[in-house]
């Protein structure tokens, strides 16, 4: 009786090439300034007068964000589109959990709970004292410069809200 193996899968995360590509897309550098602490970001952007594009992301489990980094936050056209409008933070939020070891960005998974953030990628778009005005979940599905378009178009939204406001309100 000749036994016939059954071929073994690798599973996705296993493979060599697979986690060799993950490593080389989590190193890209991101150009631009983009901060990792969110509370540096906000007395940033107080000092400058701008606002916070905060991007809640984990790379570690999610195929999303890695696409979303890798298309969008790393290109230096949609860098360039919000500088002069926001003081930008990425905070990845490591999922995987390895017993014994605590990860730097463990403080990360914490603020995605204050924030209540349950799905990744989520950004949040906060005005220069810090406070929270539009909050998006979801990868972009354009290219740079639409995201860009986007992200300054819900902030100048979030502008003429202010004014209708302030206009009602004085009257």
């Amino acid at each position: 009786m000749i036994s016939e193996s059954k071929p073994t899968r690798l599973r996705k995360e296993n493979s060599l090439v697979f986690r060799s590509a993950l490593a080389l897309v989590l190193t890209l550098p991101l150009h631009g300034a983009w901060l990792s602490n969110l509370k540096e970001a906000k007395n940033q952007a107080s000092e400058e007068g701008k606002d916070v594009y905060a991007v809640f992301l984990s790379t570690d489990i999610s195929g999303a964000c890695v696409q979303f980094k890798k298309r969008v936050l790393s290109q230096d056209l949609f860098q360039e589109a919000i500088a002069d409008r926001f003081v930008t933070v990425l905070l990845d939020v490591p999922l995987k959990q390895t017993p014994g070891i605590v990860s730097p960005l463990a403080a990360n998974r914490v603020l995605a709970e204050n924030f209540g953030v349950d799905r990744y990628p989520t950004t949040f778009f906060l005005n220069s004292q810090g406070i929270v005005y539009a909050r998006e979940t979801g990868a972009a599905t354009s290219g740079p410069l639409k995201h860009a378009a986007k992200v300054i178009r819900r902030a100048k939204d979030q502008v003429a809200r202010l004014e209708s406001i302030k206009e009602a309100y004085q009257r």
